[in-house]
């Protein structure tokens, strides 16, 4: 008799147990995964800026703000292998410009650009030029890569057009 009360006390102990947690609120459950919105929600896209914006830039600004942007340049080395003396000589879309005396063993364009080295002066034909396609991060032996190793005279770089030999 003694184990039928203890069973039948268990039982019930077991019962009101469950009906004490079922009685329990839980939390709402939304749809998947997507929690309420509070107040201090942080907005997740990108606003269109208007000239009352504080940080507005406008066309006449952004052309302020790009004559601060450094420019291009070219690395020339004096040997091959980009050993020392090197330079950097700044560069001017499609504008010819006289090698460094004794460079021109290792060239190195910026990202974006491509070069034309001409062996004779103002970009002449006359003695030779190569492809054009030299582009970043150009090449440490320039005798080797076009088969010539006589000392270039001038270059002439350029801006790669967009999707042609362009590292973009």
């Amino acid at each position: 008799m003694r184990a039928l009360t203890l069973g039948i006390s268990t039982v019930a102990a077991i019962a009101a147990f469950a009906s004490l947690v079922a009685g329990q609120a839980g939390p709402e459950i939304t749809d998947p995964a997507v929690l309420p919105p509070s107040e201090g929600d942080v907005e997740t896209s990108t606003p269109e800026l208007t000239s009352d914006d504080e940080y507005f830039v406008d066309e006449s600004e952004g052309a302020r703000l790009a004559k601060r942007t450094p420019p291009a340049g070219v690395y020339i080395c004096n040997n091959k292998n980009w050993v020392q003396p090197c330079s950097w000589n700044k560069l001017t879309d499609s504008k010819c410009m006289d090698f460094p005396t004794d460079a021109g063993s290792s060239v190195g364009p910026p990202v974006g650009w491509q070069c034309k080295i001409y062996y004779a002066a103002n970009c002449a034909a006359t003695n030779g030029m190569t492809d054009g396609k030299l582009t970043y991060p150009g090449t440490a032996n320039l005798g080797a890569l076009y088969n010539n190793y006589d000392k270039p005279a001038s270059i002439k770089c350029r801006q790669c057009p967009p999707g042609t030999n362009s590292p973009w």
